[in-house]
């Protein structure tokens, strides 16, 4: 039975990404002009960025990658720059990326069938890493492998801090990796965030590197929740201080564009979050920088050669970080709410290699959230989500709202998940429903205003929250994470 369903998973993936890549190649044309238009005008703007700040001897500069490939395509020149300077620096992969059937499809030139071929996968891009890191100066000692399943770490952060988490590909609930830092934890939340807790209190970085909260990728949103979390446990217990955070966006729907190997251009923010609440930031790197970054991309050999533009894409004269300020929330009286709105962003994450396809999804793919606002009373917290269009039946929105305290362990503290229909409400803390939670939820016309007891969320000090929007169960849209701090 397990095989049966590996390989009709197999089958399944197979024949949309031939479908997809199809539809790519007969949109492609039309759409060519006005992104190369598009592009071209931020060519001046992304060569002008504000400059990353320098690095010194005293620095201590810690990447955080999602997955092996990550580090080189958003850091590698940061890498470089700061081991130039003296600096002392650390690599750390959450994942080995080994659920990535269709690379193993493609360079092992079979399929992926059974959990043994997933880990022997991991072991591949453990040493394509190992390789890469080398070309760009660090030492086996400099990296640091997690081992925890490959695009299943923020389910994991959602819903799995009592029971393991099992990884659909690998069958496993525990580290398997025998280099791992914590060979055998169970893959449990608690489990992640102690393992970076631990790795930034040896190395007590005062840089860290992280993937964005906009990223469309799921461990990527995971890896910076858990070191947002990290970091707000550390802070608190003073093991850690004045660290300056940095997130680099790799998977953002149609970017970088254009695809393919372009060492002559600068990569801009992608146009969706030029003008947001983000701050960005730019390295611009020098010839033998950018070389060298190359190389090491063309270290991931089994990334390469089924995705053979979209690595390359990020070889280019410059390297960009965005980042925000947590965002302060004002305490309201109920009957005199004032807002904190944000503008919400559509992003439907599909693959870097067919950004053409991506942009001609940019219409019916618009996320059907328009805005979402925040506020608080000394009792609850609301959200007032602004839709675009009428609720159709099928969708749903999950809003996720999980709540931080000083006085409360992180993985004791509710995750709070609301899914919100046209004409039901469920609400969850992490795998389990709750019947009488207190939230309520007032359907307008062109919204939603949703109210939830902060008594439910722990009595917070900080929240972090994000919404998604599904059609039956295939999400369509998400909004990136953010961290409000309640007064």
């Amino acid at each position: 039975m397990e095989l049966a369903k590996a390989i009709l998973v197999y089958l399944i993936v197979i024949i949309a990404f031939i479908l997809i890549s199809f539809a790519a190649r007969a949109i492609s044309i039309p759409r060519k002009h006005r992104q190369e238009a598009r592009f071209n005008a931020s060519q001046e703007n992304a060569s002008e960025l504000p400059k990353l700040p320098e690095f010194t001897p005293d620095d201590r500069v810690l990447i955080l990658a999602p997955h092996p490939d990550d580090e080189a395509i958003g850091t590698a020149g940061v890498i470089q720059r700061a081991l130039s300077r003296g600096a002392k620096l650390k690599v750390v992969y959450l994942t080995n990326g080994d659920s990535n059937e269709l690379s193993f499809l493609v360079y092992e030139k079979r399929p992926m069938l059974i959990g043994r071929e997933a880990i022997e996968l991991g072991e591949i891009r453990i040493n394509e890493s190992r390789s890469a890191m080398k070309l760009l100066g660090l030492n086996d000692s400099d990296v640091v492998f997690l081992g925890y399943p490959d695009f299943g770490t923020l389910s994991i952060f959602v819903q799995h801090w009592k029971r393991p988490y099992r990884s659909f590909i690998t069958r496993l609930s525990k580290v398997s990796y025998k280099d791992a830092l914590s060979p055998g934890a169970p893959y449990l939340g608690e489990s992640i965030l102690s393992d970076l807790e631990s790795v930034m209190k040896k190395f007590k970085p005062t840089k860290i590197f992280v993937s964005s909260p906009a990223d469309r990728n799921p461990d990527h949103q995971a890896l910076f929740l858990y070191s947002t979390v990290a970091l707000l446990d550390l802070n608190r217990s003073n093991a850690l201080s004045q660290t300056e955070v940095f997130p680099y966006l790799v998977h953002f729907r149609g970017w970088p564009s254009p695809s393919g190997y372009a060492p002559n251009m600068y990569i801009s923010p992608p146009s969706q979050l030029s003008s947001s609440e983000m701050h960005w930031e730019g390295l611009n790197l020098s010839p033998e920088e950018l070389s060298r970054k190359h190389e090491a991309i063309l270290a991931y050999q089994s990334q390469n050669s089924y995705s053979p533009r979209f690595l390359p894409s990020f070889a280019r004269q410059n390297e960009i970080f965005g980042s925000y300020e947590l965002f302060l929330l004002n305490r309201q009286k109920e009957g005199n709410i004032s807002w904190l709105q944000f503008e919400e962003i559509s992003n439907l994450e599909l693959q870097g290699n067919i950004s053409d396809l991506q942009e001609s999804y940019d219409e019916a793919s618009q996320s059907l959230i328009s805005n979402v606002a925040y506020a608080y009373s000394n009792t609850s917290i609301f959200v007032r989500l602004i839709l675009r269009r009428s609720f159709e039946p099928d969708r749903k929105i999950s809003l996720f709202l999980f709540g931080y305290s000083s006085r409360t362990n992180f993985s004791e503290m509710p995750k709070i998940r609301l899914v919100v229909s046209p004409f039901a409400t469920s609400v969850y803390d992490g795998e389990r429903r709750i019947l009488s939670s207190g939230a309520s939820v007032s359907r307008q016309k062109g919204g939603i205003i949703v109210k939830v007891p902060l008594k439910l969320l722990g009595k917070p000090d900080y929240v972090l929250t994000a919404t998604k929007t599904g059609a039956g169960e295939m999400p369509v849209s998400e909004t990136f994470w953010r961290v409000l701090v309640l007064e």
